[in-house]
């Protein structure tokens, strides 16, 4: 008897941890970009700290493994820089789309050196190109708000280097 309780018991704990595990949860959220103050009129202490706005129109991929970067579901912000999706319990990252290309193709699309824009070393990229824009573990419902940061005059690269006048 001890042991088909033991048995049932542990039935029941597999059936909970699988049904834990496929069932999907809603995973929303904003997306920001941090602008930070680039210069120009003497700064308020408030224009120093930069300014947050939605970032709406941009594509981002989810993955399980950033080593084979298998995406299992894009997204795009809209206009509000809002989002959502479903997926299953687990440990995901998030990815821009331009990041779920080989390294090849996209180091030769953002290095490419532009007027005031001089790109930074190869390994710069490789650690950008390696680095999710966000992780999360879904164990439950979850919304969630992310900030990318934007430098002065380059954008969201962070291995471009402007080179240009600076604003007075």
């Amino acid at each position: 008897m001890l042991s088909l309780t033991i048995i049932l018991f542990l039935a029941v704990s597999s059936f909970s941890i699988l049904e834990t595990k496929c069932h999907k949860y809603k995973f929303s959220g904003t997306v920001y970009k941090h602008t930070p103050y680039c210069g120009g009129a003497r700064p308020t202490p408030e224009m120093e700290k930069g300014t947050n706005s939605v970032f709406g129109g941009q594509t981002f991929g989810i993955v399980k493994d950033t080593a084979t970067r298998k995406v299992i579901k894009k997204f795009t912000t809209d206009n509000n820089g809002k989002f959502s999706v479903t997926l299953k319990h687990g440990h995901y990252f998030i990815f821009y789309d331009f990041k779920l290309t080989d390294f090849d193709s996209f180091y030769k699309k953002f290095s490419k050196k532009e007027q005031f824009k001089t790109p930074k070393n190869k390994n710069c990229f490789l650690k950008w190109y390696k680095t999710p824009e966000f992780e999360i573990t879904l164990t439950q419902d979850t919304t969630i708000k992310f900030t990318i940061y934007s430098g002065c005059f380059i954008g969201i690269n962070p291995c471009m280097q402007y080179t240009g006048p600076r604003p007075m």
